[in-house]
């Protein structure tokens, strides 16, 4: 769930994602809180810490919604892509049946 709506820009694409500790989604400057733990940062974490990867719609209601009946699952998705378009961009996450990740994101996992 987003904590505050402040939307990267391509002016400011400083996005980093923590993991090591509370795991948060960061804008920098001025270290603002984007997201907190939830299903919308393990979704933007899962596809972000491995750089290039495309998973389809299905592989990610597996992974997340694997408690929810199929139609309930898919509307978590989508509810979860618009949340997060909103947050970190409406072109960070790419692609309609493949997802991927289509803007920077730093990670202290790679420091």
């Amino acid at each position: 769930m987003p904590v505050e709506a402040v939307p990267a820009t391509d002016s400011d694409p400083s996005l980093e994602l923590r993991t090591l500790g509370a795991a948060a989604l960061y804008a920098q400057p001025g270290n603002h809180l984007l997201l907190a733990a939830g299903k919308p940062l393990a979704l933007l974490a899962y596809l972000a810490l491995a750089p290039g990867r495309q998973c389809s719609r299905e592989s990610l209601i597996d992974l997340l919604w694997s408690d929810l009946d199929q139609e309930r699952a898919r509307r978590a998705l989508r509810q979860t892509l618009f949340n997060l378009r909103r947050v970190v961009g409406d072109d960070a996450i790419a692609g309609a049946e493949e997802l991927r990740l289509a803007t920077a994101i730093r990670s202290d996992r790679d420091e």
